[in-house]
């Protein structure tokens, strides 16, 4: 109710409706529970795919790694954010209705439009990219060409980047002042969580030290291993 992410509507003749359910997961950082989530999601199998128009850019690997050499080069601080339900602060394109979840009443013959995008449907990772793209550009920062998810600006002779892979941000800048006003800048826009310095990135531990930093995957090392016996 709160994003408006959408609203209770009647059911037309030749309506297609997109099932709904809600999903649960535990949030771990490491092993150890960070917080629980739930989270509705449009069972978005349903919908016809359209490589072209669902197509969005993810980060790759050696990008990661370029950003924090590039980083440790020019003694850059690194800090990350967190996008809170990053998909449903992106418009959707065109008309989408679903039905209620499983669990949740609603009056008979009534659904859902969508006003905003949701977790599951085809189309949302490209809204989202869209959507974070223009708020990124409206502060003068421009993607690269060899990864449209990596940004950069020089401003006050220094140059400042920021990495984006869905609703995970890095910001990297000689100026931990410029690191705040960023933080600011796209505080105003969504709700976000500021996890301060780097340490953990897609469950890879992150170490620094003046000399070098490291990424490290001892732990999911370990997870693999437990599973497999």
């Amino acid at each position: 109710a709160q994003k408006e992410v959408m609203v209770l509507v009647d059911i037309k003749p030749g309506m297609t409706l997109i099932k709904s359910k809600y999903v649960f997961k535990i949030k771990r950082k490491f092993g150890k529970i960070e917080r629980y989530k739930a989270r509705l999601v449009a069972m978005g199998y349903d919908q016809e795919i359209n490589a072209q128009l669902n197509f969005a850019p993810v980060v790759k690997p050696n990008t990661v790694r370029l950003l924090m050499a590039l980083a440790q080069i020019k003694k850059m601080a690194i800090h990350q954010i967190d996008i809170s339900n990053a998909f449903c602060c992106a418009d959707i394109e065109g008309e989408v209705h679903i039905s209620a979840p499983k669990g949740m009443e609603i009056p008979e013959g009534k659904c859902f439009k969508l006003l905003k995008s949701l977790y599951g449907l085809r189309s949302s990772p490209r809204s989202w990219n869209k959507t974070i793209d223009k708020t990124l550009k409206g502060l003068n920062f421009m993607p690269t060409v060899s990864d449209p998810c990596l940004y950069s600006r020089w401003a006050g002779g220094k140059l400042h980047l920021i990495l984006v892979y869905v609703d995970d941000i890095l910001i990297a800048s000689e100026d931990e002042r410029y690191i705040d006003k960023i933080k600011k800048n796209i505080c105003d826009e969504y709700d976000m969580t500021d996890m301060g310095e780097l340490d953990n990135l897609l469950n890879a531990k992150i170490t620094r030290t003046r000399d070098k930093i490291t990424i490290s995957q001892a732990h999911y090392c370990r997870e693999v291993l437990k599973k497999f016996d």
